[in-house]
């Protein structure tokens, strides 16, 4: 049996209704939180911020805007686990207007890239008290780690993901794009809800409101090369009550032009396929940039 001690330890008041530092009861309501216990029921759920340069002994630099939406509907495995069917996308804007942008001059290199969004058609995986992921062809294995502060009438959970892998980019064959020999990734989701929300269990999906930040390696498509530093994301989050239909205008016709499939789960047949990541497309999609001469 896996405990979750210290860090991940949920605060809760004494005589609480449920133990969630116990890792089955803590899965069965997360699933809920994130998403719906309901198999046949897709949620929604909305992100909008900014993306930040982090450079050594310097204030962050503001970068890009950025919104998107990730689409899930979750199964409940006999055992317990949770298969969870994910399907993301994002699009990246001038930071000053909201408006998206398809070119983008890239400040800290001083020279104009071509943006990358983000378009990944499944990010499925087991949930489960451990949590397998795949990743770039890596599977992750974390211990589930949901944690939860009850505070009176409102309650917080937060969960992070935190990745190091070897880079799937050669060097060699992209020498603008390469990062350098490791990929890091740390996500960390933070969800607001109503105690008695967690508490009615006749509830299948909990409503929430919270944020989605993430330290990462620099994006191939920004040509940062091996210049140290890293990407600091700052964005809000809420699962959205009418599901698309509360989306902003410029988000939804975004998506219904170029991509309306984004507004479902993927299909049952996804299970078990390689997920997808802005990395992978990208190696997919574009070519190395000619070193500047």
């Amino acid at each position: 049996m896996i405990t979750l001690n210290g860090y991940n330890d949920s605060r809760l008041p004494k005589d609480f209704g449920l133990n969630l530092n116990d890792p089955a009861t803590n899965l069965k309501h997360f699933a809920r939180l994130m998403g719906s216990s309901n198999p046949e029921k897709e949620t929604v759920g909305y992100y909008g911020g900014h993306l930040f340069a982090s450079l050594d002994n310097k204030k962050l630099i503001p970068l890009l805007g950025l919104e998107g939406i990730g689409v899930t509907r979750m199964e409940t495995q006999a055992n317990g686990d949770v298969h969870t069917f994910h399907r993301e996308i994002g699009f990246y804007s001038d930071v000053k207007t909201g408006k998206y942008i398809d070119t983008w001059h890239n400040p800290l290199i001083d020279d104009k890239v071509e943006i990358y969004h983000i378009k990944n058609d499944h990010v499925n995986n087991k949930m489960a008290p451990i949590n397998v992921m795949d990743f770039d062809g890596h599977e992750v294995k974390i211990p589930f780690p949901a944690k939860w502060d009850i505070l009176g009438a409102t309650g917080v959970n937060n969960f992070e993901l935190l990745m190091e892998m070897p880079t799937i980019l050669s060097k060699a064959q992209w020498p603008r794009e390469y990062p350098g020999p490791t990929t890091k990734i740390s996500e960390m989701f933070m969800r607001q809800f109503d105690t008695a929300d967690l508490l009615n269990e006749k509830l299948d999906s909990i409503p929430n409101m919270g944020s989605w930040c993430r330290v990462s390696t620099w994006f191939p498509w920004m040509l940062m090369g091996e210049l140290p530093g890293e990407l600091v994301f700052r964005t809000h989050s809420v699962k959205l009550e009418n599901g698309v239909d509360d989306l902003p205008k410029q988000l939804r016709d975004k998506i219904e032009k170029t991509a309306p499939e984004y507004f479902n789960a993927p299909p049952q047949s996804t299970w078990g396929t390689p997920n997808e990541s802005s990395f992978v497309n990208y190696l997919r999609d574009r070519k190395p940039v000619p070193v500047k001469k």
